[in-house]
């Protein structure tokens, strides 16, 4: 609400979001949508995958050219809480998918250039949030839909080297470390070995600092 509060007294579109336009609610329940607007923009709801609604909710954003955020809740029912609070089972998989799908939305829609950074970086996060979500009982399956899909990505070398050098450090070495991990093992173990890495040099520089620090008390 704080990030859109800016809104509330004039409608706006998606050009004006900038780069709040992945920080959106995306649940179906928290909006209204015009009858007409839904089926002259044929949008429809993504039923082949569960997250199907994020496909809709993007489809939707770039069609409109009014949105009015409201601020007040207009009506509540429980009874209508279509969406699952909060999933940890074999269906984040369908994500992964859905990660793509998005995309495509973007470019049908010519908008892909324009937001590809976000694009990228945000579904990115949100692949590597739900692995970690997921039950561990389906962390191997989701661990190799994602890195089948970025193996695809690669295939592509122009796309491969896009991708790549679109995302940001934090994501690229991610992205590094689940292609060369054989499974959910090695990939965790390198994961931690990276970040205890990490650490230790933060720790090297920290005393270094605080040895010249000292030093320079002492000649004082």
């Amino acid at each position: 609400k704080n990030k859109v509060i800016q809104y509330t007294r004039n409608t706006f579109n998606y050009t004006e979001l900038r780069e709040n336009l992945f920080d959106f609610d995306i649940s179906l329940e928290s909006k209204m949508y015009k009858v007409d607007f839904i089926k002259n923009n044929n949008i429809k709801l993504f039923e082949d995958y569960q997250y199907g609604e994020y496909v809709f909710f993007y489809k939707s954003l770039l069609s409109a050219d009014r949105i009015c955020y409201i601020s007040d809740s207009i009506f509540e029912d429980n009874s209508l809480n279509i969406m699952p609070a909060f999933t940890t089972d074999l269906s984040l998989c369908d994500y992964v998918k859905i990660s793509e799908k998005i995309i495509e939305v973007f470019k049908d829609y010519g908008e892909f250039n324009k937001y590809k950074r976000l694009l990228y970086n945000k579904s990115f996060d949100f692949l590597i949030n739900y692995y970690y979500r997921i039950d561990e009982d389906y962390k191997e399956k989701y661990f190799n839909n994602m890195k089948n899909m970025f193996v695809d990505i690669l295939k592509n070398i122009t796309l491969g080297n896009d991708y790549i050098k679109t995302l940001n450090y934090h994501n690229r070495k991610l992205f590094e470390q689940i292609l060369i991990s054989e499974n959910i093992y090695v990939f965790e173990l390198l994961r931690k070995t990276y970040l205890d890495r990490i650490n230790y040099d933060n720790l090297v520089n920290k005393n270094t600092c605080l040895k010249s620090y000292l030093n320079e008390k002492v000649i004082e």
